[in-house]
């Protein structure tokens, strides 16, 4: 296995520039009419009980007008954790939003190294590349330039209910699986899944939060909230999106069938213009199924199949979804941590794209995006298509990774350290004697 030179000096560099790009992030003032706007607004809106205009971005609030003028994607109820941003101030909400996220991201990466570590032969190794990962992974840094999101508490839900569901803590797992929709339902497809192929502890724990949550909602809100919130994620897959805002895997393709003249005009698409990719986002996520049942058929150890039905439901996710925003892709991470600890079971090819993707994370970046879109432009075609494609590489190339070395990665999850009980498999301890202590003759 290559043995990356001064692991620990690589270490520190990378959580130096972490800390630093953390710190910008957080004294800098931006996003206040960006996505923070969003959040800042719902709960304005449910303080004062102006559920009716829930999903109107363009009402006033309180006889106000709103911060921001982005439409709400998130369950009704959901606009009770956005409350307590509404008793600041702005500028103070905003800057506790994203220290918020912040912490949640610093904690995420925290526990996620230390549930893979175990898998690694060389924690010293994979710390760094774990760290320079992170640093890359642009995901994780830009939530901050749009004000703060949602995002990275989600991270931080996934990565703990990864744990405990492998652990087959099966009720905390519903519990947390719940709380990670009602925060995104982009994470409705991997619930659903999860809900099929899980026990029955993880089904009723799961049916009886969401039949509470969908009681108390309709109690508080009515069903004109509901009926809107249906309708809106119903127009997703017909939105007007520039390629180069969308990092689904399949979104360069519209660049390809849209006049680029239209950019920015609040408009739908027509049926044939979002056809390919209605029929390729299905295919995909029928393809990573179908390897995940092809893996469980096989002769995989409890916590290596719940290691597969997890990290399959994430990939589905990425599979199905019609917009996946840059920060999204922090959510594709544990994927990642994954793949690095136990790189030494993937062939060369698989490592290579896995590598170009982690460096493409880099374009994933809302500063380069603006930069790109004044000094360049994204008005024709060879442009929108260009960047597009570089946008949704990332996505595209794991994914690639996933369904073209299953069976690697299903040698990389039967192992031991992958039951994430914090300690070396004896595999990996008899090849920590053999090959990285053991001193060259």
């Amino acid at each position: 296995m290559t043995r990356i030179p001064f692991p620990r000096l690589i270490s520190a560099l990378a959580v130096l520039i972490i800390a630093l790009l953390l710190v910008w992030g957080l004294v800098t003032p931006w996003g206040l009419g960006l996505d923070f706007a969003n959040f800042y607004d719902i709960g304005r809106k449910t303080r004062l009980g102006e559920f009716d205009n829930l999903y109107d971005a363009w009402a006033p609030i309180g006889g106000q007008e709103p911060l921001g003028h982005m439409k709400f994607l998130g369950f009704p109820i959901a606009g009770y954790l956005y409350t307590p941003l509404s008793l600041f101030s702005p500028h103070i909400a905003i800057f506790v939003f994203k220290l918020a996220g912040s912490a949640a991201v610093v904690a995420g990466l925290a526990l996620l190294y230390r549930q893979c570590r175990p898998l690694a032969a060389r924690p010293e190794t994979y710390l760094a590349l774990f760290l320079v990962a992170a640093m890359f992974w642009q995901p994780f840094w830009t939530f901050l330039r749009v004000g703060g999101q949602t995002t990275p508490f989600a991270f931080l839900l996934l990565v703990i209910a990864h744990g405990v569901y492998v652990r087959n803590r099966m009720v905390a797992a519903a519990l947390l699986m719940s709380a990670i929709v009602v925060l995104k339902p982009v994470f409705a497809p991997m619930a659903i899944l999860l809900f099929v192929v899980s026990g029955n502890r993880f089904r009723l724990t799961a049916l009886i939060v969401m039949a509470v949550l969908t009681a108390a909602s309709l109690a508080i809100y009515g069903w004109a909230p509901h009926a809107q919130f249906l309708e809106r994620l119903a127009m997703q897959d017909n939105r007007l999106l520039g390629p180069w805002m969308n990092s689904a895997p399949f979104a360069w393709i519209s660049g390809l069938l849209i006049d680029p003249a239209i950019y920015g005009s609040d408009t739908y698409l027509q049926s044939w213009q979002t056809a390919p990719i209605r029929v390729l986002r299905p295919l995909t996520a029928g393809l990573v199924c179908y390897g995940g049942y092809l893996s469980l058929r096989g002769d995989l150890p409890g916590h290596a199949r719940r290691q597969v039905m997890f990290l399959t439901g994430i990939m589905v996710v990425f599979s199905l979804s019609a917009v996946l925003w840059a920060h999204y892709l922090m959510w594709l991470f544990p994927v990642i941590a994954l793949l690095i600890a136990g790189r030494r079971y993937l062939p060369a090819a698989a490592l290579c794209l896995l590598a170009l993707a982690i460096v493409l994370g880099l374009c994933q970046s809302y500063i380069l995006l603006r930069q790109l879109e004044l000094h360049v432009g994204f008005r024709n075609y060879a442009n929108a298509t260009g960047f597009g494609l570089v946008k949704s590489l990332p996505v595209f190339l794991i994914l690639v990774v996933w369904i073209v070395w299953r069976r690697d990665i299903a040698q990389i999850l039967r192992d031991p350290a992958c039951a994430f009980r914090g300690q070396e498999s004896p595999r990996i301890q008899q090849y920590i004697v053999d090959k990285v202590k053991k001193p060259a003759r």
